[in-house]
């Protein structure tokens, strides 16, 4: 709790920078030892607002260093529809044009890198394991040698409802995702991965669905270990 209250006045300014006063009264969003590098652009929250509903950088898990949430917006647009959760050692970018569209109840533990330069929209419940990466382009665009055609290096990211993300996979660009997915630790989830609805998917070349009809009930009893 202390580093909320040490992180107050920059939470206050970040709430009434961005919404209505009706809703920065609230304070909706938190901040955790925010690092602000450009604060541009606009966030818009959907559905009922309270006292934080939304919670950036807050220390979750030590696997990553307690050091808050490093913020970078150049004139995009970030959306959240309802609860959202993403803890320490976080990094957020959204370019001039790019929308990041959060459903309610995105969680992340820590280490969670968001680059968003053109559109990245999570659907509801999902969970993000430490060190995931997003990015809806890769900057660089390779040129056709035979016809110096230039290759497409950007791409929307639609992430279904109910995914889970195992730690440090990377989600490259134009990718969309069905409901109820697993990815196993450090898949790279690019266009041509293989994935299926109630199915885990591991790392290789494509992907390797190694098990179907499977899912993670975020809400049910079982959801954690009960022997750890």
């Amino acid at each position: 709790m202390r580093w909320l209250f040490r992180s107050l006045p920059k939470t206050i300014y970040f709430n009434f920078h961005y919404l209505p006063f009706y809703q920065a009264i609230k304070l909706p969003i938190l901040l955790y030892k925010p690092h602000f590098i450009t604060t541009k652009g606009s966030i818009v929250i959907y559905g009922k607002v309270r006292f934080g509903l939304i919670q950036l950088g807050k220390f979750s898990s030590n696997v990553h260093p307690n050091n808050g949430i490093h913020y970078e917006n150049k004139g995009g647009q970030i959306v959240f529809r309802g609860k959202c959760n993403i803890g320490n050692s976080t990094f957020l970018s959204v370019g001039p044009k790019g929308l990041l569209d959060f459903g309610s109840g995105f969680t992340n533990a820590s280490g969670l890198r968001i680059v968003c330069f053109k559109s990245i929209k999570f659907g509801i419940n999902n969970r993000i394991g430490w060190g995931v990466t997003f990015m809806d382009t890769n900057f660089h665009p390779l040129i056709q040698q035979a016809d110096n055609r230039i290759k497409r290096a950007s791409g929307s990211i639609e992430i279904g409802d109910y995914n889970w993300l195992g730690m440090e996979c990377l989600v490259m660009h134009s990718v969309k995702t069905p409901d109820r997915c697993v990815f196993g630790a450090r898949t790279i989830i690019c266009r041509n991965t293989d994935m299926e609805s109630y199915c885990v998917t591991v790392p290789s070349s494509k992907g390797i669905i190694v098990t179907k009809g499977v899912y993670r009930d975020i809400e049910g009893p079982y959801d954690m270990d009960k022997d750890i």
